[in-house]
């Protein structure tokens, strides 16, 4: 009997990533040095701060603590409130992208939208000056952690500060709002990707005892 002996090749696809971790809230202190907490509301109420209880889903995503704020307030009917935690200043470098883990706390919509703006070259207070780079609406995020990334390609050499905004409507006298918790903020200095496409028009000759001649397109 012929014992026929194939050669397998395997074709493998890869992702390869250089990331630096920028803010992961494990310090002594809330916000992290040179970060800025503030707001734009005539109803201060609640703001970033960070958390550390075990829930199901995660509280944090990594470590013992998370970037936390509570959107979920009486701010009057027609009245809208925006909560900003403000990143220390940092230079691009690259084709660098944000990356960072979110998740929101309750079912359903909230009224509330979780905005990621940028500044360039400008001073980290000057919230009229931020322009948004991505935004959310609360009930279109599950209901636990997802990875968000953000391209900054366009900023390259641009010292910037990212800001993370949690927006929140009230429509009427009934208090609303969401939660938003984020954490492990990082910047991805490069990403390659390696595709992999499928082979067609696979034929075997010169079929021997000892192997195969293989072809594809």
């Amino acid at each position: 009997m012929k014992k026929i002996v194939l050669l397998i090749i395997l074709i493998s696809c890869v992702t390869i990533s250089r990331a630096q971790l920028f803010e992961d809230f494990e310090g002594d202190t809330f916000p992290p040095e040179g970060w800025l907490v503030t707001s734009v509301s005539n109803f201060p109420g609640n703001n970033w701060t960070r958390i550390g209880t075990s829930t199901s889903p995660p509280t944090v995503y990594n470590g013992n603590w998370a970037a936390f704020v509570n959107g979920v307030e009486n701010i009057g009917s027609g009245n809208t409130a925006e909560k900003w935690l403000i990143s220390k200043p940092t230079t691009i470098t690259g084709n660098s992208i944000l990356s960072f883990w979110s998740r929101p706390t309750i079912n359903g919509f909230q009224n509330t939208t979780y905005q990621v703006r940028i500044l360039a070259n400008g001073s980290q207070d000057d919230l009229a000056s931020y322009e948004i780079l991505a935004e959310y609406i609360d009930n279109e995020e599950p209901l636990f952690y997802v990875n968000k990334s953000i391209s900054l390609e366009e900023y390259e050499g641009q010292t910037i500060h990212i800001a993370f905004v949690i927006v929140v409507n009230q429509p009427t006298a009934a208090p609303t709002g969401e939660r938003w918790i984020i954490d492990d903020i990082s910047f991805v200095d490069e990403v390659v990707n390696t595709v992999c496409e499928v082979p067609i028009n696979l034929s075997a000759t010169n079929v021997s005892e000892i192997g195969a001649e293989l072809n594809w397109n």
